[in-house]
């Protein structure tokens, strides 16, 4: 699903953060996390992304996951 963002003062924080930006709604309810693209190195983003705190709480629950269901990675 593609949705457009038109607010400027959402645009413009979205743009400004340097890492994952989570959106919830009025009541405080979390609707998503948005990761902003960058235009620089892929590698380097790449790890910086790794170095986030909720990147470690993605892969466990991706584990967890993987555990519960009796899932296994696709090969590479």
């Amino acid at each position: 699903m593609t949705t457009t963002i038109t607010d400027p003062v959402l645009l413009s924080s979205i743009r400004q953060a340097t890492g994952p930006v989570e959106l919830k709604d009025p009541t405080g309810r979390s609707i998503g996390v948005v990761m902003p693209s960058a235009d620089g190195d892929l590698a380097a983003e790449a790890y910086r992304l790794a170095q986030d705190p909720l990147f470690e709480q993605w892969a466990d629950a991706v584990e967890e996951y993987r555990r519960i269901h009796n899932t296994v990675p696709e090969a590479e």
